[in-house]
């Protein structure tokens, strides 16, 4: 009854929280469960690149690098 998917790498659909850029690093969010945000400083852990931008609160895609 239960199922889930994993990605590491590669091109991947996710919530977007905030103004995100293409060509940007996106980091996970620390308001809104499961989304990314923009990063905001070198320390947090980018988790990938933007590629395609939506607005706030749809999805965007990025270039998972999780390693």
């Amino acid at each position: 009854d239960y199922y889930g998917w994993v990605q590491t790498h590669g091109p991947c659909a996710v919530l977007q929280t905030g103004t995100v850029v293409v060509g940007n690093n996106a980091v996970r969010s620390a308001t809104v469960a499961g989304s990314v945000a923009p990063a905001t400083s070198d320390i947090l852990t980018h988790i990938g690149e933007v590629m395609v931008v939506n607005g706030d609160g749809d999805h965007c895609v990025v270039w998972l690098r999780i390693n």
